[in-house]
């Protein structure tokens, strides 16, 4: 099957060359509503700043800007990805702000359905859409990963699924296929024998048919999503694993903090004792890991390890 052509980004003549070139190649790497926004983004910054490779300028115009700490976020993460196809390398005060900026960010917990009300509503959809949801759950995988994976990426001989970059710029990995995963990749292979892509179907096909299959009368139908799949698997992961970073790995998420969101449906219903420690204390943390704590996350300098309490 042809592959969908790469959306056009239209450059108007009163836009900055720079911009213009950004756009042009920042097409072919990310998605693009992310181009889009990062125009945006980098339109205002051009607009109050001399020169948009004035990184020191672009940090002290953001911790003055009178707007949340998430647009701040938005805006900082759009001024990366430029600085990248600039070939510059960030300042330490733009990584700073960026740490910064996550520590403040206020995070939400994701509100997830339950596994059995997941697949209830999965199992009222047929064919090609209920095998790639499946696989959601199954791998972990995005919406758009899925759709766009290919035969030569697997091997069911192995049992694995190996994953390049993905869209969110994380690195590859390979992804273990449980018996259902192969089950389902197997069941695929009658309605794509022969095609390059595993699943012939579009992301507005996938919506329409959660959108029918939602209407059931079961508490937590309505939050079944792809991306909420991708909540379960990690859920079901940690409570297997309580390898917090496995479990970001196997999500292929550039910050542990991001895992830490998905995990909180099953850390919220138990007590842990927490202990944080300097990174570079090691007796420290081995005396700690001795003890039945694990590590669960780091940030800068610190270590956060927990256990649960008896």
């Amino acid at each position: 099957m042809g592959s969908n052509p790469t959306p056009r980004i239209p450059v108007v003549s009163t836009e900055p060359a720079g911009i213009g070139d950004y756009a042009r190649w920042a097409i072919l790497r990310y998605s693009y509503s992310t181009v889009v926004r990062d125009r945006k983004s980098l339109k205002l910054l051009n607009k109050v700043v001399s020169s948009l490779d004035d990184q020191s300028a672009v940090v002290a115009y953001l911790q003055n800007k009178p707007c949340s700490v998430g647009n701040k976020a938005i805006l900082l993460c759009s001024y990366l990805r430029y600085l990248k196809f600039r070939g510059l390398k960030p300042l330490y005060e733009i990584l700073d702000y960026k740490d910064t900026l996550e520590r403040l960010r206020p995070r939400r917990l994701a509100k997830i359905p339950k596994e059995d009300v997941a697949r209830a509503v999965i199992y009222r959809i047929k064919g090609q859409t209920r095998n790639l949801l499946l696989l959601i759950l199954n791998t972990g995988l995005r919406l758009n990963e899925a759709l766009n994976l290919r035969w030569t990426q697997i091997d069911l001989t192995e049992g694995r699924l190996v994953l390049e970059q993905s869209e969110k710029r994380s690195e590859g990995s390979i992804l273990p296929l449980s018996e259902e995963a192969k089950q389902v990749l197997t069941d695929q292979k009658k309605y794509t024998q022969g095609y390059e892509k595993v699943f012939s179907i579009s992301e507005r096909t996938v919506w329409k048919c959660l959108a029918r299959a939602r209407k059931i009368n079961l508490d937590g139908a309505d939050l079944v999503n792809p991306k909420n799949l991708r909540h379960i698997f990690a859920t079901r992961l940690y409570a297997r694993t309580k390898d917090l970073i496995f479990v970001q790995r196997m999500l292929r998420h550039r910050s542990i903090l991001t895992t830490q969101r998905y995990v909180h449906y099953i850390t919220s219903q138990r007590n842990f004792d927490v202990k944080v420690v300097e990174a570079d204390d090691t007796e420290a943390i081995k005396l700690l890991l001795s003890e039945g704590y694990d590590v669960v996350l780091q940030t800068g300098r610190k270590i956060y390890l927990r256990r649960l309490r008896e």
